[in-house]
This record gives structure tokens, C-alpha cells and sequence, in this order.
């Protein structure tokens, strides 16, 4: 097309990856190494890393001999300690077959952190934080003074918080009763990950604004369970931390549903955090905020997500420096 930028202008290309296991700690140029890697973990991510895959192909046939980088969404979990990625599982679960928390959306929490850092006007190393990542797919982190130290998403992206078509927490037994059921694997495997969260339990749609809209009760269940477990996690990685500094929301739906912050807020009152309704009801879309009140002891951010930001600064920093 006319409009398309002309390829030799490109000099690298930045890919968010979603899983790389415990293979890389942080940003990587992209060679067969990799690709094998990436390969390797496509079953730990299969919504998100044959995906990925497909598109850094493309741009290697597209733009060949240029640099291409992998920024991890997993990467910034690598400081989870042993009592937070375990699983009790016998050991080998783990040692030869690779089973542990791993935890996802980290591209969006290094923007998050930033975002917080900028509106409180304290580092990350300074407060112990709750980010909350809501969107089409949901995690929680708690960061303690700059590491990361639980997170709400397990081995794959499936565990934790409802999401839009994941059914997050599941008790096992319920798995092992739908296989005597005679359901094979891969029909859980898209029952769990594309008919499950917001849209199984509404029975009408995935996207948080037509459940708001529709006020069926079904759809309000959906709602009611999605709040149910941001309360939990919430209150969990309070314990976790010590104690709460900032709570901090991004997202679809964490920076345009003010009516799921609200409702948040208001159980967490608890802990000194008083939301300002007025703030948080008037907030423009897109906009990064602090939405508390003066008498709450704990800071409310909602920060405008930009991966593709993170992406870009990883990519340039590690072609520079090569």
C-alpha cells in the first residue's frame, strides 16, 4: 500500500512473548536458540506463544538479517521465591517437568511500576504494590519494593483471576471429574482457556461492557465473581507485602470500568483506602491517575498501559549495545 512505511526504514523488531519458562531472565536478541525455546513452552502458552512464533517468522522472512528481540511477559517474575512458584507437587513435577508458577503480564507491569512511580512520586523500591492487570486476560502482582513476589497466574495463563474467556482457580478434582466425564484434553483445553470467565458464567459475552449493560442476572453473577476474586488476591497480597502503599489498576478494564473500581474499593475500606468517587467516575479515558482521597492511606493509580513502549526501549537498548 501506499501508506505502509518502507521496510528498509525498520531497524529492528521488538515481539512481546508470553512464555519462555525459566530460559531467559530478561530481553533477548532472537536466534535459532530461541525460537527453539519458544517452541518448546508452546504448550505451557497456547493461546499466546504459537502466535508469537508465527509472527517473528514473518518478520524474519519479511526483513531478513535484521535484529529481532524478545521481551518476556514472564521475565519480571523471576524473583518469586520458592515458596511462591512451587507447587505441592512430588518434586520431579517440577525439577524434570518443569511444573511452577511462572506468572504472566509482565511487559504491562513494568509499565504500571513506572506510571506509579511517576503519579505518587515515589520509586517502586520505596512501596510494596498491588497491580492489578485487567483486561481481555487478568493478573495480579505484588511487588515488594521492586521485586516481584506473588502473582496471580500459574504455569500457563489460566490460574488466578476470572477472566474474559479463562475460568481462572479450579479445583483439580473438577478436571480429573470431566475427564471420567469423557471429555478428552484438548476439549477441557478450550473449555478452560476460550468458553470459561466472564463469558461462561453470563452465558452472553466476554466484554465487561455488555455485562454492565445487560443487568441480567446471570450477567451480574459474572460481575459479582469477578469483584469476589480481586477481593481475595487483593487481600492475599496485602498479607503477602506486609501492607498496602498503592493499589494500581490498567487495563480495558482496569483503566474504563470505573463502576469495577468502585465496587473494589469499597471492600477494601478495611485497609485505609478510601476511593474518591468523584475522581474515579470523572477519570477521561486513557487518562493515568491517582484517584484517592486525602484521607486514604493507601494510593489508587490507574495507569495507562504501554507495552509497546517497554517493547521498543528493550528492543533499542539491547541492538545498541550490540
Amino acid at each position: 500500500a501506499a501508506d505502509r512505511p518502507a521496510l528498509p526504514a525498520v531497524a529492528a523488531v521488538g515481539h512481546r512473548v508470553v512464555h519462555a519458562a525459566e530460559a531467559f531472565s530478561g530481553s533477548v536478541r532472537i536466534d535459532p536458540a530461541v525460537m527453539q525455546a519458544l517452541e518448546e513452552c508452546s504448550d505451557l502458552a497456547p493461546l499466546h506463544n504459537p502466535p508469537n512464533l508465527a509472527g517473528i517468522r514473518a518478520c524474519l522472512e519479511a526483513l531478513p538479517g535484521l535484529p529481532q528481540v524478545a521481551v518476556f511477559d514472564n521475565a519480571v517474575h523471576h524473583t518469586l521465591p520458592p515458596e511462591a512458584y512451587l507447587y505441592a507437587l512430588p518434586r520431579d513435577c517440577y525439577e524434570t517437568g518443569r511444573v511452577r508458577r511462572y506468572g504472566f503480564h509482565g511487559v504491562a507491569f513494568r509499565s504500571m511500576r513506572e506510571t506509579v512511580e511517576r503519579l505518587t512520586g515515589q520509586p517502586a523500591t520505596a512501596q510494596r504494590i498491588v497491580f492489578l492487570m485487567l483486561g481481555s486476560g487478568c493478573t495480579a502482582n505484588a511487588l515488594r519494593y521492586g521485586e516481584s513476589i506473588a502473582v496471580s497466574t500459574g504455569f500457563t495463563p489460566l490460574e488466578g483471576l476470572l477472566q474474559s474467556t479463562r475460568c481462572g482457580d479450579l479445583d483439580p478434582g473438577v478436571v480429573l471429574e470431566l475427564l471420567r466425564r469423557g471429555h478428552s484434553a484438548a476439549e477441557l483445553n478450550t473449555l478452560f482457556n476460550r468458553q470459561s470467565g466472564l463469558l461462561g458464567v453470563s452465558g452472553l459475552s466476554p466484554d465487561m461492557r455488555d455485562l454492565e449493560a445487560a443487568g441480567t442476572p446471570a450477567a451480574e453473577a459474572a460481575l459479582d465473581l469477578f469483584v469476589h476474586r480481586l477481593v481475595k488476591y487483593v487481600g492475599a497480597y496485602t498479607a503477602d507485602l506486609g501492607g498496602l502503599d498503592t493499589l494500581a489498576f490498567g487495563g480495558g478494564i482496569g483503566q474504563h470500568a470505573p463502576e469495577v473500581r468502585e465496587r473494589l474499593c469499597r471492600q477494601l475500606r478495611h485497609l485505609g483506602l478510601e476511593l474518591d468517587p468523584a475522581a474515579n467516575a470523572a477519570l477521561p479515558r486513557g487518562a493515568s491517575a491517582l484517584l484517592q482521597t486525602a484521607a486514604s492511606r493507601v494510593q489508587v493509580a490507574v495507569c495507562a498501559v504501554d507495552e509497546e513502549l517497554v517493547i521498543a526501549r528493550d528492543t533499542y537498548a539491547l541492538v545498541s549495545s550490540s
